[in-house]
């Protein structure tokens, strides 16, 4: 483009005559400014969430955890509570029952993770006497997310022995956190009463969704006692009428299975004959079936004999309906009697099983004649412990 130069004026035009002005070079566009490469930056990353809100411990049960410690004897080595004066050991579960707290198990889990950290006396006496409400619905109210958080970090502090803590596991069932308890108890010792107690609870309150859980207990289970835990939870659960019949179904049908292995010891048995007990019905013919087989293979033991008895009883209850039915007591007699006529018995195993026939002539609609004859025959018995029981049972059976 040429630079434009300014007309002459008329004026200029006659005095002097406009004179031919030279042109410039046209003057360079200026260019555009060369932008300086940015390098690209990463994305600001998401805001942290905000933390969970903190424990308001409730300062009624924190006084009242203090008076375990100076009211009754804390063994922290022991991990336990006794000698309480006043039921310590109890006045939290009975502060906050009738108020139909909520927020039980938070205070108490994070006293015990707080307080505890600083002092081994208040770990243990939480601990220790950790109980459960009476009534289900308060027990899964206060089981919150936040409980059952601090549970699990507790299961994961306290000794493998700590087992009145097992009151603590229906919290994290409750809570939906099963697999994450399942971990830690798979963390524990074979011998461990915690594990034990808590394996007890799965199918209470984890229901029969929680069953192949049980199921790999008792498959992984290393001694007795680990597997009579697992298959014991069926009966553990059967206490409560609740439970809808598919789902009691399923669990009977394993504990049947159990009782029915030959391979299991005689402890595992009672655990599973036990259960069976709770299942009634056909569930307690297939019990009498096992713990027969068992005693023809390996003769009368302290076990078999109170199985028998467990198979026709009303579970303590005074009034209570007895589990087996009339048939079924009788049959179970018979088991017995037929077992205390082996010579080769043992004299604890006769002394029980003189015992047993006493309840099931308690127990079992018209059998207490028979039991009286039955036990009449072991007044004069050579073992004066086996007598001794036989005078006393027939003496309560009058």
């Amino acid at each position: 483009m040429k630079k434009l130069v300014p007309a002459c004026t008329a004026l200029a035009l006659i005095a002097t005559g406009c004179s031919k002005q030279k042109e410039e070079p046209p003057a360079a566009e200026p260019k555009a400014a060369t932008p300086t490469p940015v390098e690209p930056t990463a994305p600001s990353p998401p805001p942290a969430p905000p933390a969970p809100p903190g424990i308001q411990i409730d300062p009624e049960i924190h006084e009242l955890v203090k008076a375990i410690v100076s009211g009754c004897t804390v063994d922290e080595q022991a991990g336990s509570v006794w000698d309480c004066k006043n039921g310590e050991d109890y006045a939290v579960i009975n502060y906050a029952a009738p108020k139909r707290l909520t927020s039980t198990f938070e205070s108490l889990a994070e006293i015990a993770l707080t307080d505890g950290a600083k002092d081994p006396k208040v770990l243990t006496a939480v601990i220790a006497t950790w109980n459960s409400f009476g009534d289900r619905e308060l027990q899964k109210l206060n089981s919150t997310p936040a409980a059952a958080e601090r549970v699990l970090k507790l299961f994961e502090k306290v000794s493998p022995d700590a087992d009145r803590f097992a009151y603590a596991a229906p919290i994290a069932l409750a809570a939906g956190k099963k697999d994450a308890l399942t971990a830690i108890l798979k963390k524990l010792p074979a011998t461990s009463r915690l594990k034990q107690a808590s394996v007890q609870q799965y199918l209470s309150w984890g229901g029969v969704a929680a069953l192949p859980d049980v199921q790999a207990f008792f498959q992984s289970g290393a001694n007795d006692e680990e597997k009579a835990a697992a298959v014991w939870s069926v009966g553990v659960a059967l206490y409560d009428p609740a439970v809808a019949e598919g789902d009691k179904a399923q669990m009977c049908d394993w504990a049947k299975t159990i009782a029915a292995d030959p391979a299991i010891t005689t402890r595992v048995l009672a655990s599973a004959s036990g259960s069976l007990a709770r299942c009634k019905g056909a569930y307690i013919d297939a019990a009498l079936s096992a713990v027969e087989a068992r005693i023809a293979a390996e003769k009368l033991s302290d076990r078999a004999s109170d199985s028998l008895h467990h198979l026709c009883w009303a579970e303590g209850i005074v009034g209570g309906a007895v589990n087996g039915t009339k048939e079924q007591c009788e049959r179970g007699f018979a088991i017995l009697a037929r077992a205390l006529t082996d010579k080769d018995a043992p004299p604890g195993a006769l002394r029980q099983g003189v015992w047993v026939a006493e309840m099931l002539g308690k127990n079992g609609e018209g059998l207490d004649k028979q039991a009286k004859a039955l036990i009449s025959k072991f007044k004069s018995h050579k073992d004066a412990a086996v007598a001794d029981q036989a005078k006393r049972s027939l003496e309560s059976l009058k």
